[in-house]
């Protein structure tokens, strides 16, 4: 659960705008989160921050 809000809210920021950083910060903190996190989200959010870097 804690993982899922970080994931959310890196997906929902670009929408707010230039707001590419911060939402990978987000993505960020859902990986530190680790084997706490659920493993869906770690993959999201890593794939994710490989797609921002694609950009």
């Amino acid at each position: 659960m804690e993982s899922r809000a970080p994931v959310h809210l890196g997906n929902s920021l670009p929408a707010a705008g230039d707001r590419a950083e911060e939402a990978r910060d987000a993505f960020s903190r859902c990986l530190a989160l680790g084997a706490a996190a659920d493993p869906r989200r770690l993959t999201e959010a890593r794939e994710r921050l490989a797609g921002a870097g694609a950009g």
